[in-house]
């Protein structure tokens, strides 16, 4: 459904034009207040686009050689990122966002929201052990 307050101008335009073209029809969507332009979409506007074809490379884990080119090249602090990534499995953005607060060198423990899992009501934080490597 496709709805707008009336008199908008850009609402109007939309739903307008989705049922000038043929791909949708208007509905009653009164509320009694005022009312609401509306329309029902005719079908899935969607349906003819074509996937793209699933390419089991785009992306993958790096072999234990490639690991070990990458990382015999990066120094300083981005090595210290790449080790932090590596042996937490955090994701790039976590890793480099990660704060003193978040770790418990007494308990050999990290602890954090993960970006990906903060928007959602359920995000959850996860604890990480601290590998040997990144305590040493």
């Amino acid at each position: 459904m496709v709805a707008g307050a009336r008199g908008t101008g850009d609402a109007r335009g939309t739903v307008g034009g989705l049922v000038a073209g043929g791909l949708a029809t208007y509905v009653d969507a009164s509320d009694g207040a005022g009312g609401r332009l509306a329309a029902k979409l005719a079908g899935n506007p969607w349906e003819r686009i074509r996937h793209r074809a699933h390419d089991p490379h785009a992306r993958r884990e790096l072999t234990v050689d490639e690991l070990a080119r990458v990382c015999s090249t990066v120094q300083g602090e981005m090595r210290t990122l790449f080790a932090v990534g590596i042996y937490t499995g955090l994701r790039l953005g976590d890793a480099a966002r990660l704060e003193w607060g978040s770790v418990d060198l007494t308990r050999g423990m990290i602890a954090v929201v993960p970006r990906k899992t903060a928007r959602h009501a359920h995000g959850k934080r996860t604890v990480i052990p601290i590998h040997p490597t990144l305590a040493g």
